[in-house]
């Protein structure tokens, strides 16, 4: 399957993680190898004469080119949603991060959705078409809002 990210969205995925951690008083790292979301957050502490990053949570990063009030709804392949919560626990929050031209959201992927068929069409890839999740535009908590 090809892969679309490049190293600028990378680039602005870290700069929205680090308002995301700022916002919540916590650091980010970034995932390990291979990891189907974009960074770890992390809160650092001290035991036993030893550092150690305590894992809180583990972000997907979303940026898109459209108003928060473009659509409804948030959609994301239901397969990733899935995977994040798979990864979830009492003490590993799974979230959702996204960037709209004009807001900066988060939320819990474990939150109220639906699923319906549905995907990108303008890449004419097949891969684009399947289950994708939708979480509601005002369930999202906004950490940037310049509507």
């Amino acid at each position: 399957m090809p892969t679309y990210e490049t190293a600028e969205d990378k680039e602005k995925e870290r700069i929205i993680a680090e308002i995301f951690c700022k916002h919540m008083g916590v650091e980010h790292s970034e995932a390990p190898v291979r990891s189907r979301y974009d960074f770890c957050i992390v809160k650092r502490f001290e035991w036993s004469k030893r550092y150690f990053a305590r894992v809180l949570g583990i972000a997907e990063v979303k940026v898109r080119t459209c108003s928060i009030d473009a659509h409804p709804t948030f959609m994301i392949d239901a397969d990733k949603k899935v995977y994040m919560c798979e990864r979830a626990s009492e003490y590993v929050t799974p979230y959702l991060v996204v960037c709209w031209t004009d807001a900066i959201g988060w939320i819990d992927f474990r939150a109220k959705s639906f699923i319906s068929l549905g995907g990108r069409y303008d890449r004419n890839d097949p891969a684009d078409h399947k289950l994708v999740v939708h979480y509601p535009i005002d369930s999202f908590n906004l950490l940037v809002d310049k509507r």
